[in-house]
């Protein structure tokens, strides 16, 4: 998380919201546009931006 936390910042230049758990947090991610996130079998989570096209 802390690694979106510092993506998010950067490329907003707003802080992450935080509110309450990581479970909440990562929920808020995938609602940011061209967000995707995929687990593996034992769980771990992936997570993936797309960049739009801007034409």
């Amino acid at each position: 998380m802390s690694q979106i936390r510092a993506a998010y910042s950067q490329r907003t230049g707003e802080d992450f919201p935080v509110k309450g758990s990581t479970r909440t947090q990562m929920c808020f991610v995938l609602t940011i546009p061209y967000v995707a996130c995929f687990t593996s079998r034992i769980g771990t989570l992936r997570f993936f931006a797309f960049e739009a096209n801007q034409e």
